[in-house]
């Protein structure tokens, strides 16, 4: 059986979407979308806990997503898990993240000075 890494996720942008640069030139964009489990409580009812999972997109599709996105929009992202880790071998460190391929802007919070969007997708040129 062949492995298939794909995820996607639909929720609330948590952080704000800075673009940034490599040292070679690449534009990138790092920021968490806020996803709630609904969760079952010890006296029968419901409650939300969020669940805050990092993203990371790349090239004119992460200039798309910093231009358009601000925190508490709507937003899903299909794309591929990646983990990185770091340290030494005594303190080894490491995090699961998500690589986009697609992004999907949702509605913008009604609080924000920014007019409301109508729905477009993002997809990585690269």
């Amino acid at each position: 059986m062949q492995d298939i890494n794909t995820t996607t996720i639909t929720g609330r942008v948590a952080t704000d979407v800075e673009l940034k640069q490599t040292p070679n030139g690449t534009a990138y964009t790092e920021f968490r979308v806020a996803v709630n489990d609904r969760v079952k409580g010890e006296d029968g009812s419901y409650a939300d806990r969020p669940n805050f999972v990092p993203v990371k997109v790349w090239q004119g599709q992460a200039e798309a997503c910093t231009k358009s996105l601000v925190k508490g929009q709507a937003v899903t992202i299909s794309g591929r898990l990646r983990q990185e880790s770091w340290g030494t071998d005594d303190e080894r460190r490491s995090r699961l993240y998500v690589v986009a391929e697609h992004v999907i802007f949702g509605s913008k919070p009604r609080n924000t000075t920014h007019p409301e969007p109508v729905e477009a997708t993002a997809t990585a040129s690269a």
